[in-house]
């Protein structure tokens, strides 16, 4: 089951970031004879569901409910929540010898230094079934990997990172052309983070500030009295009030409700220095195969 959605992820992720046509699913996906994939499929749909961990997107949960499900006729139960708590909670359900998630995608640092280092995650290249995933050299770039052991953590995409956004009713683009502009007087109390101590695009942006900029300038821009919250949809919500100018560290998909109901929040041009580029929550990892929660339907399948 979890070859399956893992195998679907990285080919309409990829398909997806690349501009290919979803034809290269259909014609990835019915390999001739009785195959790897063709016999994870029979297993799949034998167990009848997969139960993934997901970022916090209605357009990724409604993707995979129109194209995995209607395809595979396998129901996905997706798990959606702030980075910190689900991933907590699945360390804590595997280390009482239990999985009930089979994947989870998400961003790289919950990954790399929350689940790694607890020895829940394993390697995922076993589990690329199809010669045209399993090839580096189908892809452009080849397989990223944000893991220094190259084998856990697959980066399904990369881009740079829209994680600068102003409410236009407050102030233009134009004010803020390089990183520089945020230490002006005129924005001090004005400017919000996704706290940067807490995995997520906040750590990020504060990474990149610090190698960029260097430890004096984050300093001053504390100075500025950000403000802080771990909460994004609070961050996205005062910006869009306008009770804030702009914010640091929080990406698109928080900002789409405000945003198709044409409220006035906007991305900021890239600043002179640049942003880094990322993976976002296109991050995949497969939980360890241990002994798998019960649920209703698996005691009504027995029988008892």
């Amino acid at each position: 089951m979890r070859n399956l959605l893992r195998e679907f992820s990285i080919q309409l992720t990829l398909c997806g970031v690349l501009g290919l046509p979803l034809s290269v699913i259909a014609q990835t996906a019915k390999p001739a004879g009785q195959t790897d994939w063709d016999r994870t499929i029979e297993l799949a749909k034998k167990e009848g569901k997969v139960v993934v961990s997901l970022p916090a997107s209605t357009e990724l949960r409604a993707g995979i409910e129109r194209l995995f499900e209607k395809r595979f006729g396998i129901d996905v139960e997706p798990i959606v929540g702030r980075a910190s708590s689900v991933v907590r909670k699945m360390i804590d359900e595997s280390k009482a010898g239990v999985r009930y998630v089979d994947l989870h995608m998400g961003g790289s640092e919950s990954v790399v230094t929350g689940m790694l280092p607890e020895g829940v995650i394993e390697p995922l290249e076993p589990h690329m079934l199809l010669p045209e995933v399993k090839d580096p050299k189908q892809w452009w770039g080849g397989h990223i990997w944000v893991d220094n052991p190259k084998k856990f953590a697959y980066a399904t995409l990369a881009y740079q990172s829209e994680s600068l956004w102003f409410n236009s009713q407050l102030m233009k683009a134009a004010d803020v052309r390089s990183f520089d502009d945020l230490l002006d007087e005129k924005l001090k109390g004005k400017i919000g983070i996704l706290d940067p101590r807490t995995p997520g695009s906040g750590a990020s942006m504060w990474s990149y500030l610090r190698e960029v900029k260097g430890e004096d300038y984050l300093r001053k821009l504390v100075g500025q009295k950000l403000a802080l919250s771990r909460d994004q949809r609070v961050l996205a919500e005062i910006l869009a009030k306008g009770k804030i100018a702009l914010v640091l560290g929080l990406t698109y998909y928080s900002y789409a409700p405000f945003i198709k109901a044409g409220l006035p929040v906007e991305p900021l041009p890239v600043p002179k220095e640049g942003v880094y580029v990322s993976g976002g929550s296109g991050h995949l990892v497969v939980l360890k195969r241990i002994r798998r929660m019960p649920t209703l339907r698996d005691y009504f399948s027995t029988g008892s």
